[in-house]
């Protein structure tokens, strides 16, 4: 009589489940962080295209101003004006972070 053995043990079955627990246990991490950075970038570089803009049409009229704008729930505030030197300070501040360009 010849048995059919053809299945995984309840040990085999116990290590492949740890294996794959201790996978997912070091790989989520490094994906939430991988994904709260993209957001980061996503923002950021909302912020500069927005700057862009923003100095794009001030210097056009070689005027300075300040504008708000919300985008996905987050407030930028562009500012632009005129330096000692004759030369322009652009600014963006969202979230408590700030970025500044000078011609």
């Amino acid at each position: 009589m010849c048995k059919n053995e053809s299945g995984f043990t309840f040990l085999e079955g116990m290590l492949s489940l740890s294996f794959m627990i201790l996978l997912s246990i070091t790989l989520f991490p490094l994906l939430f962080n991988m994904l709260h950075q993209l957001n980061e970038e996503k923002k950021e570089l909302t912020a500069y295209r927005l700057l862009y803009e923003h100095m794009e049409k001030q210097i056009k009229w070689k005027e300075g101003g300040r504008e708000s704008r919300t985008i996905r729930n987050i407030d930028y505030e562009l500012t632009l004006k005129e330096g000692r030197e004759g030369d322009w300070i652009a600014c963006v501040y969202y979230e408590e972070r700030e970025h500044c360009l000078q011609q």
